[in-house]
């Protein structure tokens, strides 16, 4: 990833946790890729600091994979259109071109299980 797309993912990424509703931001990809990915830090290839935000350069333009957690008094479907409007507007600011944006809800966190049942 160069430079600016390491920017531009970490501004995704802040735009993505500032969002109400937003629990958590996973890493983005296929269980293969994150395999590897985590295999790749483990042996020092890769550092913690590179983001959880995907960016790919495809010949139809940017494709941005993102995968959260969401608070479920927040909704999912409302959750992720709030995260994809605010990702638009940083893609339009930094990167000119409209994108690709997949957000998956890879968890939900369930506030009534929260409360130290016995």
């Amino acid at each position: 990833m160069t430079s600016q797309e390491s920017a531009l993912a970490a501004d995704i990424e802040i735009a993505t946790r500032a969002m109400p509703g937003v629990a958590a931001l996973f890493r983005a990809g296929s269980l293969a890729s994150n395999v590897l990915d985590a295999g790749a830090r483990a042996i020092g290839i890769r550092d913690d600091s590179d983001p959880l935000i995907r960016l790919e350069q495809t010949p139809e333009g940017l494709r941005v994979d993102i995968a959260i957690g969401v608070q479920d008094h927040a909704g999912a479907v409302e959750t992720i259109r709030r995260v994809q409007a605010a990702v638009r507007v940083v893609i339009e600011e930094q990167h000119g071109a409209r994108a690709e944006i997949r957000i998956t809800v890879v968890h939900i966190n369930d506030t009534t299980t929260q409360g130290g049942e016995a």
